[in-house]
């Protein structure tokens, strides 16, 4: 698989070839050093328009004129891009289909055999190693399922509609407590009575369809992007050592600042805000999103602005899960470079083993 020029020109110098120059029909003119004249064209077909063989002769002209030497009679001929973008057809030709990165040779002669041939074992090998790749990217962020959403969604749904069976619980808001103090934390529950499996259930308990209606689209939206990058696993740690750490530091706030006990917190919003903050976190580490960092962030730190200001609303949650879900993306982005150079390595000793 030959994905850029520098390959091709990496095959060429192996070759004895050097570039003596390119013609404004995006075509670039290879001569070899070696004592057999040999001429190389490589043409850019989909920014050429290449769409016969007077486009060819014209390009062959066109060296002849500019550089003022005389290009081998039958000269081998790359042609990049879709072989369906171009109806040129000849001796010695190759293609170099950027749809699918194959190589197709037609008709070469003898004289560039081995030209031809080392394309065809370096696309080969190129095609081994990007599998290899693919095989590591896979086994590092695993595969992922939309369906853990939907049951995660499927769970906040029937907590809440049997909150209101219960009687504790009205569609609009509270009318009780007694429904949900169950499952809610509070400092006296969790940092007095140390009931820690509060730090699990407050997170499928919501306040209002309001709530549970924002939460539950924000956790799909946030949720599906975040599965997408790194995968189920890393999103269930995530979602819940977030939701976990924001519920944790929600009590510890009003029992050592607020010195409120009886406080109670339920809902997903610091698991959801735990996603964000791992979001965030690989964007800003991600090398190929160098043009969505800034914007990301400012989007990110709005969304937590925006939802952190109002009544009834745990802020303290909503910014230790923000927080919790950074540090948790960069302690998992830290042990997957690890795996991944652990992976390449792997690569190198069979490539320098001949068996890739």
């Amino acid at each position: 698989m030959i994905t850029t020029g520098r390959d091709i020109e990496t095959i060429l110098f192996k070759n004895g070839y050097n570039q003596i120059g390119a013609t404004r029909r995006h075509a670039k003119i290879y001569m070899s050093n070696i004592r057999e004249l040999k001429t190389v064209i490589v043409i850019e077909a989909i920014q050429a328009e290449v769409s016969g063989t007077c486009s060819l002769n014209a390009v062959i002209r066109e060296a002849e004129e500019k550089y003022n030497i005389l290009l081998a009679v039958d000269p081998l001929i790359i042609l990049i891009g879709s072989s369906r973008t171009h109806k040129l057809y000849g001796k010695n030709m190759m293609t170099i289909d950027c749809s699918d990165s194959k190589i197709k040779c037609r008709g070469y002669s003898a004289r560039y055999e081995k030209e031809c041939l080392d394309f065809i074992d370096f696309s080969k090998k190129q095609r081994k190693i990007a599998k290899a790749n693919l095989d590591i990217s896979k086994r590092v962020n695993g595969n992922y399922s939309t369906w853990i959403l939907y049951i995660i969604m499927m769970i906040n749904v029937c907590c809440f509609y049997n909150a209101v069976k219960t009687g504790g619980l009205g569609f609009a808001g509270y009318t009780s407590n007694n429904g949900l103090e169950v499952y809610a934390i509070s400092a006296k529950a969790i940092i007095v009575n140390k009931e820690y499996v509060r730090l699990i259930s407050y997170m499928f308990e919501h306040g209002s369809i309001g709530h549970l209606f924002g939460n539950v689209v924000s956790l799909f939206l946030l949720g599906k992007m975040l599965l997408k990058r790194k995968g189920t696993l890393r999103f269930l740690a995530v979602y819940m050592l977030g939701g976990i750490s924001a519920g944790y530091l929600s009590s510890a706030y009003h029992y050592f600042v607020m010195k409120d006990l009886q406080t109670i917190t339920v809902g997903a919003s610091g698991a959801i805000f735990a996603l964000l903050g791992a979001l965030v976190m690989d964007v800003l580490t991600d090398d190929n999103m160098i043009g969505m960092k800034k914007r990301f962030a400012g989007f990110a730190c709005a969304m937590l602005i925006f939802n952190s200001i109002g009544f009834n609303i745990d802020w303290i949650g909503h910014v230790g899960g923000f927080l919790s879900g950074m540090l948790l993306m960069w302690y998992i982005n830290k042990i997957d470079q690890i795996v991944m150079n652990l992976s390449e390595m792997k690569i190198c000793n069979l490539k320098a083993n001949g068996r890739m």
